[in-house]
C-alpha cells in the first residue's frame, strides 16, 4: 500500500514538472495546424522514435492512472500524446484540447512562464501573432 502511494506521489511530481516544461516550449500555434514530421531513414532515428513512443506511452498511461490518483491526469495524457507518433494523433490531440478546462490550464501555465497563450484551431492563424 505504501509503495502505491509513493509511486503516485513521485509520478505526480514528475508529471507536473514535465507538463510545465513541455507546455512552455511548444510554439503558440502548435494546435492550429497539424504537425508534419519528415520521414526518417537511418536506424538510429528509428530507434530514437521507438524510444520516444515508449516514453510517450508510459506518460500517457500515467495520466490515465492520475484520473483516479492525485495528479494532473488530462494534462499528463496530453503530454504523452504529444510525445508519440501514431495515426490519428491529430484527432486525439484535438479531442483532449476541446475541453475548456484543459485549454485554460495550458494557457495559464504558458502565461506563468511569460509565454504567449496558445492559438486554437478556431482562431485565425494571423491572430496568434498579434501582441495583446
Amino acid at each position: 500500500m505504501l509503495s502505491v502511494l509513493f509511486f503516485s506521489l513521485v509520478m505526480m511530481i514528475f508529471s507536473a514538472a514535465g507538463v510545465w516544461i513541455v507546455v512552455s516550449r511548444l510554439p503558440e500555434d502548435y494546435f492550429v495546424h497539424p504537425c508534419q514530421r519528415p520521414v526518417r531513414a537511418s536506424r538510429i532515428d528509428t530507434i530514437l522514435v521507438v524510444l520516444k513512443n515508449i516514453c510517450g506511452f508510459v506518460v500517457f498511461l500515467s495520466g490515465v492512472a492520475m484520473l483516479f490518483l492525485p495528479g494532473q491526469g488530462l494534462l499528463t495524457m496530453l503530454i504523452g500524446v504529444l510525445l508519440m507518433d501514431f495515426p490519428g494523433k491529430y484527432r486525439l490531440e484535438r479531442a483532449l484540447i476541446a475541453r475548456a478546462a484543459v485549454r485554460n490550464a495550458l494557457n495559464w501555465m504558458r502565461m506563468r512562464w511569460g509565454r504567449a497563450p496558445f492559438c486554437w484551431g478556431s482562431e485565425s492563424a494571423q491572430s496568434c501573432y498579434v501582441k495583446k
